[in-house]
């Protein structure tokens, strides 16, 4: 058996290795053949790069603009501060990739936590990579790339944890939730849906309400230092941006 184990951890390293260069190598050569890598950021990518800019500059409790989630923005602010211009463009682009690519393997891992099948699991990992609009999308600074990361990380803890009731699962995928709902503002109701799966756990009620407890004080202590920011900075209550309702809507 552990004979048979050293092998098939070994398929897998190299399965998911070829799925990392495959899907690496191709989102890179769509970059380079059709756009260009050095190009400004447009729509709606220009607006959270001029909004990390602004906070690279200007410090981050001056944030310039509420009405746009802000997480996508933070996280490219190391680049804006140690790049020019051009080269901060370039290696935004790349991180974008990256992440694309990331959630490829977190998608494997994901498929086997519920297939427990290794050719399944890589199959849907394969698929993913090959997905059209996430190779045309996978360049731009966009909230689709971070959110589909995190969505596939928090189905794969809070999976792992209604399988094995490990508290550090729950914990994860909590706080991945608040990231997520800083992404994308619609996700902010996704702890109360999850909290009622919660409740179909062959436990007992007040396990239950114990769970459900830690899921919500983990989700909000991550936002609460971005709600603790916009009450100071804008005297008012915002959890993510001043369009949630229209995003709930």
């Amino acid at each position: 058996i552990s004979k048979y184990m050293k092998i098939l951890n070994k398929q897998i390293l190299t399965d998911l290795s070829l799925i990392l260069l495959l899907s690496l190598s191709l989102r890179i050569v769509f970059l380079y053949l059709f756009t260009n890598p050095n190009e400004t950021f447009v729509e709606d990518s220009i607006k959270y790069y001029d909004i990390a800019k602004y906070a690279a500059e200007n410090g981050i409790l001056s944030w310039e603009s509420h009405k746009w989630p802000p997480l996508i923005s933070f996280v490219i602010i190391p680049f804006i501060k140690i790049f020019n211009e051009s080269l901060s463009i370039i290696s935004i682009r790349f991180f974008m990739i990256f992440m694309s690519t990331l959630t490829c393997v977190i998608l494997y891992f994901l498929a086997l936590e519920i297939t427990k099948n290794h050719k399944i699991s890589i199959l849907i990992s394969f698929i993913n990579c090959l997905y059209p609009f996430s190779i045309f999308f996978s360049g731009d600074l966009l909230t689709e790339n971070l959110a589909a990361l995190l969505i596939c990380s928090i189905s794969l803890f809070f999976i792992k944890f209604i399988n094995k009731l490990d508290l550090k699962h729950l914990f994860i995928s909590s706080f991945l939730m608040g990231l997520l709902a800083l992404t994308r503002s619609s996700y902010l109701y996704l702890p109360i849906f999850l909290s009622f799966i919660i409740f179909f756990l062959d436990k007992t009620v007040l396990k239950k309400i114990f769970y459900i407890i830690i899921l919500f004080l983990t989700f909000y202590s991550t936002l609460s230092p971005w709600l603790i920011k916009n009450y100071n900075q804008l005297n008012t209550f915002v959890p993510t941006t001043t369009r949630l309702g229209y995003g709930l809507f």
